[in-house]
């Protein structure tokens, strides 16, 4: 009887002696992040028209040199004069810019949203990244409307300039709906009081 005492208050001390795990303090690994539809239809618009008009600028760049080149049916050479031309060569490199910034932004934050929590301290650093997409965006969508502008300048009648001037309005105009509906209803905002919500219902 004495040993089989001593042997218990022996396993009692062992077990005091471990270290205890608060459950305040345990970390619960998070769930995995479900992407919005409306953050992958916000990707898919700012890559296609990053790679769309970055084709367009590079034809038209080619097409509009000095003699013009050959009007064809897809692509018509307006001749312009020396400071139109300068103009549109500067709209067209911006153009090619915001197409770059595109497509390093709009993938970077694909990849980056679905391994960042809500309440991670990057979560501003990567939403940061669609506003840049969709910002780009816009601008490559304003120097169509603009350098679209400087065509139909040259050749008032052309009724293929009119059209694309009409398209890209329209465009620009998508990307301040997309913009404003992500201020207003930001899906990392509408995540966080879904979490908000949950953590109500548990107290």
């Amino acid at each position: 009887m004495a040993d089989n005492k001593v042997m218990k208050n022996n396993l009692q001390a062992a077990a005091a002696s471990l270290p205890t795990v608060s459950k305040d303090k345990e970390k619960v690994s998070p769930p995995p992040v479900a992407v919005p539809v409306l953050l992958i239809m916000v990707w898919v618009w700012a890559l296609i028209s990053a790679v769309v008009f970055a084709a367009s600028d590079i034809a038209t760049l080619l097409l509009n040199r000095t003699p013009c080149t050959k009007s064809t049916w897809l692509f018509r050479c307006v001749a312009l004069t020396e400071a139109a031309a300068a103009e549109l060569s500067f709209l067209l490199y911006g153009q090619l810019l915001c197409s770059a910034a595109v497509v390093l932004a709009a993938p970077l934050h694909m990849v980056l949203t679905t391994r960042t929590s809500t309440t991670s301290r990057w979560t501003p650093a990567v939403d940061a990244l669609a506003w840049v997409a969709l910002a780009a965006t816009a601008g490559m969508h304003y120097t169509v409307v603009a350098s679209d502008r400087i065509f139909l300048a040259a050749d008032p009648g052309d009724t293929d300039i009119i059209v694309d001037v009409v398209f890209a309005s329209v465009c620009l105009a998508v990307n301040l709906l997309v913009a404003g509906f992500l201020l207003c209803c930001s899906p990392r905002r509408l995540e966080l009081g879904e979490h908000q919500g949950d953590d109500d219902r548990e107290v």
